[in-house]
């Protein structure tokens, strides 16, 4: 305080207004920032907006088109039946008529080879009588005609004579007959369809959302689309920042003027296929923005006359300041100094008072739970460890030494090591509790890995000793058999004879293919990594085992992404379809099997997931065991060897079974591989 007193009034006032410009300063760049922020915000939110009417201008073209594959798709498996019925006899009008009312076909015309109609569901309309068509059946069906074509998507064009609009296929006539048959639907549904969900749709509908004054998709001949708030707009070729966008292929905003209007307008080039159509533009309006700077500007003024009123009373309490200041100093190190000693723990800690109301969860235990801390802290443990983790909050309840918990996650069972202690206070009442916590799932992965590959290891050699130690004998009981199949014959039971040396021979080479397989365990082939495109590689796969399924009824689908991975392609290809082979047993007629994929920046994952009756638990463990199977006449080898190859590549195989809810088998390799196996 004596240095406080001794201090000039000219001085404190000097200080007061210094501390108060500086702070309105402070204010100014901060309102200064938060107006950037503010544009950036609507920037990113205009940008995101673009890009998402982009996606869906898109997916409404592609939708109209795939609706038109489908239809040209029925017409023609319609009209190569229709060449079926044509080649064995004469089909009638009555014929076609019903075909066309079974399959909701508008019309089906037979032409001979000059292109002349031979017959048809209907009779030629009176009224188109001295009517000029808009074409003839000899240049729309010429590609097949003459010869060029066995069948023609013509696809929509319009009425003969102008009466709307149809969806039209043509194939050639079979058998002695030559000519064409042509089958077309009406397709007013479709132009509606069009006409409802097309882009000129879009834009209206979204030209009607608060907030958005306006949506525009223009071209450099004009608007192609737009809201009905647009009337007109500014040419491409008369605005500079517009022809930038487009010629740096970029997204560009600005802050503009239409219709006397100020709008935050976002640019986006707009493309269908490799060329730029045009430019997507979006006016959003500025009157948010507008509204929040007053609300800021007013909020920095009455900071300012707060400041100005108490920066007169700073000096008057800068002793009580400092000692305060100087307390809390130390009781920041002291905090800092144990937060960094939790943030640097391997473990997670987590700490709660009396009444069970957690006070202190480190870094380490958000990674774990997956709960940020300023979201636990103040909770009860009842509260925040609830369902499956209710044994963890059974845990606090009193201190115990290292325990183990097995908890369920979406990646499967966590085994947590939970080690509780108290803090007592002088009088003996338990203050706090504090659980350190140990994710051990890991490391049991590793030593169960571990303990795999020693078994592996072990019954290789095992395997490859006992196989070698056969294969002599076994080569000479087969060529004894076939010799004696060649060389002997008996006075009687000859057919006895031959079949006990078919069998003889048979079985030997059974039980020799057993042993390559034994072999083929033994002795990890070598790998041939090299760069694999996953898109065509999994279509491959799924080519070959879409057969299979369908001969047992059961639907298969797949989903194969595009990216690249670098592995061995035959010993990949034969995991998966081990895999795929393994669900098929397991899935009973009528169910379904899934085979998809994913590549990320360094990960490919393919996943198999089946509708099965599952896999018992206490059989899942085991399920990579070599020599273990469920299958009668199985080796056990099937898994065994797909999982070596899978770790041959870095990578690992998991198995994901709930009883009586089906099977998923996730593979996941490095995207770029090493041959390091």
């Amino acid at each position: 305080m004596k240095a406080l007193l001794s201090i000039r009034p000219r001085t404190i006032i000097a200080i007061s207004l210094a501390l108060t410009v500086l702070m309105i300063a402070t204010a100014v760049i901060e309102l200064r920032q938060s107006r950037l922020e503010l544009f950036q915000l609507l920037r990113d939110q205009a940008t995101s907006l673009a890009e998402s009417i982009e996606h869906s201008s898109r997916n409404v073209v592609r939708s109209t088109d795939r609706i038109e594959e489908g239809l040209a798709e029925r017409l023609l498996n319609n009209a190569y039946f229709i060449a079926r019925l044509d080649s064995a006899g004469t089909l009638t009008q009555a014929d076609l008529q019903r075909i066309c009312s079974a399959n909701q076909i508008f019309r089906i015309n037979i032409f001979d080879r000059r292109g002349r109609r031979v017959v048809g569901n209907i009779n030629p309309l009176t009224e188109h009588t001295g009517r000029r068509p808009l074409h003839t059946p000899a240049g729309m069906l010429g590609p097949i005609l003459n010869g060029t074509t066995d069948h023609l998507i013509i696809g929509l064009k319009e009425s003969r004579f102008g009466e709307g609009q149809r969806f039209a296929v043509a194939v050639r006539r079979t058998g002695r007959r030559s000519g064409a048959i042509a089958l077309n639907l009406n397709i007013d549904q479709l132009t509606e369809l069009r006409r409802t969900i097309g882009i000129g749709r879009l834009m209206k509908d979204l030209g009607n959302n608060p907030g958005i004054e306006y949506a525009a998709l223009q071209d450099r001949q004009g608007i192609i689309a737009a809201n009905g708030q647009v009337t007109e707009m500014t040419a491409i070729d008369a605005d500079p920042q517009i022809q930038s966008a487009l010629t740096m292929d970029t997204t560009l905003t600005r802050v503009t003027t239409i219709a006397g209007r100020e709008v935050f307008e976002v640019i986006r080039p707009f493309r269908m296929g490799e060329d730029l159509d045009g430019v997507l533009r979006i006016g959003l309006s500025m009157d948010p923005v507008r509204s929040a700077e007053i609300r800021m500007q007013r909020r920095v003024l009455v900071m300012s006359i707060i400041t100005l009123v108490i920066g007169a009373l700073v000096m008057t309490v800068i002793v009580a300041g400092q000692n305060a200041r100087m307390a809390q100093e130390r009781i920041h190190r002291v905090e800092t100094f144990t937060g960094h000693v939790l943030a640097e723990m391997r473990d997670a800690v987590v700490v709660v008072d009396q009444r069970s109301m957690v006070t202190i969860f480190n870094h380490e235990a958000e990674v774990l739970f997956g709960e940020p801390a300023e979201h636990a802290v103040g909770r009860s443990v009842e509260e925040l460890f609830h369902g499956p983790h209710a044994a963890l909050a059974g845990a606090f309840a009193h201190a115990a030494a290292a325990r183990e918990l097995i908890l369920p996650s979406p990646d499967g069972p966590r085994v947590l090591s939970v080690s509780v202690s108290e803090n007592r206070s002088a009088s003996g009442i338990v203050e706090s509790r504090t659980a350190v916590i140990r994710d051990l799932t890991e490391q049991r992965r590793l030593q169960e890995e571990l303990q795999r590959k020693e078994r592996y290891s072990a019954m290789g050699e095992l395997a490859a000793a006992v196989a070698h130690e056969i294969r002599n004998p076994l080569n000479a009981i087969g060529m004894i058999g076939q010799r004696f199949a060649k060389e002997f014959r008996p006075v009687r039971g000859v057919r006895e004879y031959q079949k006990i040396t078919d069998v003889l021979v048979r079985e030997s080479r059974r039980v020799n293919a057993i042993i390559e397989q034994f072999l083929r365990f033994a002795r990890p082939p070598r790998l041939h990594p090299q760069q694999v495109d996953v898109g065509p590689w999994l279509n491959g796969l799924s080519t070959l085992f879409a057969t299979d399924a369908k001969a047992k009824h059961v639907r298969f689908s797949s989903q194969a992404a595009t990216g690249y991975g670098v592995f061995d392609h035959d010993l990949m290809t034969q995991v998966v379809l081990n895999v795929l082979r393994n669900a098929l047993e397991a899935t009973p007629r009528g169910g379904s099997i899934r085979l998809s994929s994913s590549v990320s920046s360094d990960v490919l994952r393919v996943v198999v997931t089946d509708s099965g009756s599952g896999i018992a638990p206490d059989v899942l463990p085991k399920i990579f065991d070599p020599y273990f199977t469920t299958k009668s006449g199985g080796t056990g080898l099937g898994l065994p060897i797909a999982h070596r190859i899978v770790t041959q590549h870095n990578g690992e195989i998991s198995i994901e079974s709930p009883s009586g809810t089906g099977t998923t088998v996730t593979i996941r390799i490095p995207v770029a591989s090493s041959s390091a196996g």
